[in-house]
């Protein structure tokens, strides 16, 4: 009888080595295939090959074969289309067609706020009318003007004006302002005792003394001095398309008209303010990269330069009648301080603007822009640009709430004016600006309105940041021309130097250079004829140079005098010496130059010789100080429209102070006080 077969014993004893055999057999078995496989399947390149040779008969057949004809189409392709009308109760709804709306989104939403359209761009230097302001242990004094031989103010003898108490807030406001940001208040240099030895050697007729007095001890109805600050500014002005930003509004509040939206007056868009950042501009910067907050102090308080500036400034440049209805609030219009020397700012020419004026003239029916009683809460009853107002004197003109009327038929304005200042710019830089307009947030505190809880608790709403597209350039206030348009020409034989007419606009100017405490402000040019020399730097210190100065006492523009030349010893009845030294200095060096008035040319004619004055256009070779060669020419400089417009205008304002000192005239103020509401 044969032996039972036991698999499970088999498997126990050899399972192992059976296993190995089976997995070695499998793996033969497969690498016996795939090696069949790669000697026997063909090469990549003749595969590519068959695929281009398909795919060029492809395009063959579609570019050069035969048209199909119709038959060989499916006959069911080409029976024409058939468009059966079902009736509707064939295929009855048992839901809605559509998914419902969201209850948030029949909800109010925060509207966006739009950026500007158009920008115009002026850059300002001029003198700005000033309290004439010093400090005196560290106490602020204010000057005025009194009779002559009036005696000294001990002690206040009466309760301050209505004016005085506008000053000494004005004067805290400017202490404040600076000590925030940790400088000293700005106190320009107040005239000398040199000073006015010089002033009253001009005019015998100066009825009038300068004195600084406490504020609260100046009397009634004091007449207070003026002086005339230097300022350089960037005025940006900006139209912002008010019409579309309503648009914007009425559609995030989910209201039917822009009439309803004008009815309902805490939804109105209110401006409180414009954020400004400024850059200067370098080589290699990045779009994101420099931006910085413009003219912020030490506690993050922006404008405080220009705050500053508007407290001692002695009144606002009035706005254009025609602008009233254009111009929000002076959060985002910011007044200009008023200028002298009968100087005024540049027209506004927005395009868009002009044409919103036109049509609320041609209607008759332009609304005022509203400010919303929200924007008044957030704002606060205080204008921040606006100086303290006299308490006799009926405020400044404000957008104020319109009383709720029907404004079918009315006009709202397309557009509306904006405008920023920077007074902190300085001479040869290059800046970039960019804006963001902010606005009252129309939903504050309505969380029952809104489609989110957090939409009712953001107080103020931003644009996008605008960036102006064009980079301001202040250009430098030290300039030269070849210019030779002198009656005199130079000497014969002096062929070493040529005239350069020189313009230098003046902060401040020393009267007298050996003594620091002679500084003066002048805010205008001064313009001389200096003669260059070849291998030497163009310009140098110059006396005699007449420039134009303030004098508070007789309230008038004349010639400054060097108080040192009083001492000077001259005939009796002779005028005295006008001008003081001006340094025209520069780094740019006169490497050469050809031609000018007072050329020696040789001609020799048969046997003789003679010299020939020669008048020759001037060419000048000129090593700047960043290291170019540059040409200049008396033709071309001579064309130059701002030289010429400048030099008239310097020309005109130095003939007629002297024709006022030769007559011996006082001069008048160029300032009507009776159309001046701050000196009423």
């Amino acid at each position: 009888m044969a032996k039972k077969f036991d698999f499970r014993q088999f498997l126990l004893a050899r399972g192992e080595k059976v296993g190995i055999g089976i997995a070695v057999g499998i793996t033969l078995l497969v690498t016996a295939l795939g090696g069949y496989t790669a000697f026997t399947s063909p090469s990549p390149e003749s595969v590519s090959a068959e695929i281009f040779e398909r795919a060029r008969a492809v395009r063959q057949r579609i570019y050069e074969g035969a048209a199909t004809s119709a038959d060989s189409i499916r006959s069911d392709l080409n029976e024409p289309v058939r468009n059966v009308q079902l009736p509707p109760d064939a295929f009855p709804q048992r839901a809605l067609p559509f998914m419902p709306r969201g209850i948030e989104d029949a909800k109010r939403r925060n509207p966006d706020v739009l950026v500007p359209v158009e920008v115009q761009i002026d850059v300002i230097r001029a003198p700005v009318r000033w309290y004439d302001v010093i400090s005196e242990g560290g106490r602020l004094k204010v000057g005025i003007l009194v009779p002559r031989g009036t005696p000294a103010i001990n002690e206040r003898k009466a309760e301050p004006t209505a004016r005085q108490k506008r000053l000494a807030q004005q004067m805290e406001y400017l202490a404040r302002l600076y000590q925030a940001r940790g400088l000293p208040p700005p106190i320009m240099p107040s005239p000398t005792q040199q000073a006015r030895l010089a002033e009253a050697a001009t005019d015998n007729t100066v009825k009038y003394e300068l004195r600084h007095v406490p504020v609260g001890d100046v009397g009634e109805n004091p007449k207070f001095a003026e002086i005339m600050y230097p300022v350089r500014m960037v005025i940006v002005a900006m139209s912002f398309p008010y019409k579309e930003q309503l648009e914007s509004f009425r559609r995030a509040l989910r209201l039917p008209t822009i009439e309803a939206l004008m009815a309902e007056r805490d939804a109105i868009p209110s401006f409180i303010g414009l954020h400004v950042q400024r850059r200067v501009v370098k080589p290699g910067l990045k779009p994101e990269e420099g931006w910085e907050d413009l003219d912020v102090g030490k506690d993050n308080t922006q404008w405080v330069s220009y705050r500053a500036l508007l407290s001692r400034s002695i009144s606002v440049e009035k706005e254009n009648p025609k602008l009233e209805k254009l111009i929000p609030n002076r959060q985002v219009v910011m007044p200009r301080p008023v200028l002298g020397r009968e100087e005024r700012y540049p027209d506004l020419n927005l395009a868009t603007i002009a044409s919103t004026l036109d049509a609320l003239e041609k209607t008759g029916k332009g609304a005022a822009l509203k400010t919303s009683p929200l924007a008044s809460k957030l704002l606060g009853e205080k204008d921040p640009f606006a100086a303290p107002e006299p308490e006799d004197r009926e405020p400044a003109p404000q957008m104020t709430p319109a009383p709720e009327s029907k404004t079918e038929g009315t006009v709202i304005p397309g557009h509306c004016l904006l405008r920023f200042i920077d007074v902190t710019v300085r001479p040869g830089m290059t800046y970039e600006y960019r804006v963001q307009a902010r606005m009252a947030n129309p939903n504050l505190d309505k969380r029952d309105l809104v489609a989110y809880p957090y939409l009712a608790e953001v107080k103020e709403l931003a644009s996008p940041w605008y960036v102006i597209p064009k980079p301001v350039t202040i250009e430098s206030e030290l300039a030269y021309y070849a210019v030779n348009d002198q009656k005199v020409g130079l000497a014969l034989g002096d062929a070493d130097r040529v005239l350069v007419q020189m313009h230098r606009w003046l902060e401040v100017a020393r009267l007298n250079p050996a003594y620091r405490d002679t500084e003066t402000p002048i805010a205008d040019w001064a313009i001389h004829d200096v003669p260059a020399h070849r291998g030497e730097h163009i310009g140098r210190l110059v006396d005699g140079v007449k420039v134009l100065m303030w004098y508070p006492t007789r309230e008038t523009f004349d010639l400054a005098i060097n108080p040192a030349s009083l001492k000077t010893s001259r005939p009796r009845g002779a005028p005295l010496p006008r001008g003081i030294p001006v340094d025209f200095s520069t780094k740019d060096i006169l490497v050469d130059f050809e031609g000018g008035k007072g050329t020696s040319v040789t001609v020799k004619s048969g046997d003789r010789t003679r010299n020939v004055t020669d008048d020759a256009e001037v060419e000048m070779l000129i090593l700047t100080a960043e290291g170019k060669l540059v040409v200049r020419t008396t033709t071309r400089d001579s064309q130059n429209e701002e030289r010429s417009n400048r030099f008239r205008e310097w020309n005109d304002k130095v003939k007629d102070a002297e024709q006022r000192a030769a007559s011996g005239g006082s001069g008048k103020s160029p300032f009507d006080t009776k159309k001046d509401p701050f000196m009423q």
